[in-house]
């Protein structure tokens, strides 16, 4: 096979390596964000050809059987997707179709839904493809968005390394009607962020609201009293009775 990569972030670093070490005869490009200096050395390491995302729309490459993003952030051009002959396949943080889109980890905790990590197809919308491999994730009441961020990560690795070597195989996923189709966007978090001190609402939703903000990559949620603002961070633990 011929596939190309486009590889970002720790978990789409470390599926490149293990590739290169397992499946190299099928990396025949990985694309990578202009800069990061790390892939690039893991591709000159194995000499594999590999390219910037800037670079490749300036060129025109083509003739590659599948493609795969793996932790890649952005959307793929219509010319990006025709490289390949066959099918393009993405991973994505949440139980498929709940929480397409971004900020997954927030959303599913919002929407209290069960949780888990999907390999679709890319099809024309975003997160919206057919569902080839996933994995449901337990969580509990002690989790945050930003504990739930970091268990997708682990499991997607893990689900797309058992999934990799037979795909070619295996068959598309019915969807599970007991899971509901969301869509929303990173900048869709912030609506949710700013809480009324006045509003009457259920514990439930509250606390999984404060704790699905408690995340490295965005503050809490907020409120403002008195012309102050304040932020919130909660913790969660499970009180553990003794014995008599």
């Amino acid at each position: 096979m011929r596939n190309v990569f486009f590889i970002d972030g720790k978990v789409g670093t470390e599926l490149l390596s293990w590739l290169l070490i397992d499946h190299v005869d099928d990396v025949a490009l990985v694309v990578y964000i202009d800069g990061n200096s790390e892939i690039e050395e893991i591709c000159s390491e194995f000499h594999v050809e590999h390219v910037s995302s800037a670079m490749l729309e300036l060129q025109s490459k083509d003739g590659f059987d599948f493609g795969f993003t793996l932790w890649w952030p952005n959307i793929l051009s219509s010319k990006i997707l025709k490289m390949v002959e066959i099918d393009f396949f993405n991973i994505h943080p949440s139980l498929l179709p709940a929480q397409r889109g971004k900020g997954t980890s927030f959303w599913n905790l919002v929407e209290n839904t069960s949780f888990g990590a999907t390999i679709h197809k890319i099809g024309m919308q975003v997160d919206k493809g057919e569902i080839v491999a996933r994995v449901e994730i337990p969580k509990t009441w002690e989790d945050t968005g930003g504990s739930l961020a970091l268990k997708a990560q682990v499991a997607l690795t893990n689900l797309f390394k058992d999934w990799y070597p037979n795909f070619r195989i295996k068959m598309p996923l019915e969807n599970d009607p007991q899971i509901p189709e969301t869509f929303h966007l990173l900048k869709d978090i912030s609506s949710q962020s700013s809480l009324d001190l006045d509003q009457v609402v259920l514990v439930r939703n509250l606390l999984n609201l404060l704790r699905a903000k408690v995340h490295p990559d965005y503050p809490g949620c907020t409120f403002t009293e008195d012309g102050k603002d304040y932020e919130i961070q909660i913790e969660i633990r499970e009180v553990t009775h003794g014995q008599a």
